[in-house]
């Protein structure tokens, strides 16, 4: 609850959302597949349903969150 939008943008194929959002002083990187054609504005609040994903690539492990459900303030 109470993300704060830091960006939002299409993927390079216009289908998905990506999202930068930060909660609690944390940052976090999600994913709404099929979502492409939402688009939140810097600093807006935001409430996602996500399911959590560990992505490990050149030995550098991230969690993703994969939206599954949002809603806007």
């Amino acid at each position: 609850r109470n993300m704060q939008v830091i960006e939002s943008s299409p993927t390079k194929d216009g289908k998905h959302l990506r999202l930068r959002g930060s909660c609690n002083g944390k940052h976090f990187w999600c994913i709404g597949f099929n979502m492409g054609n939402e688009i939140y504005t810097h600093g807006s609040f935001i409430d996602i349903a996500f399911n959590l994903e560990l992505n490990e690539y050149n030995n550098t492990k991230d969690v993703s969150l994969i939206i599954r459900d949002i809603h806007r303030h």
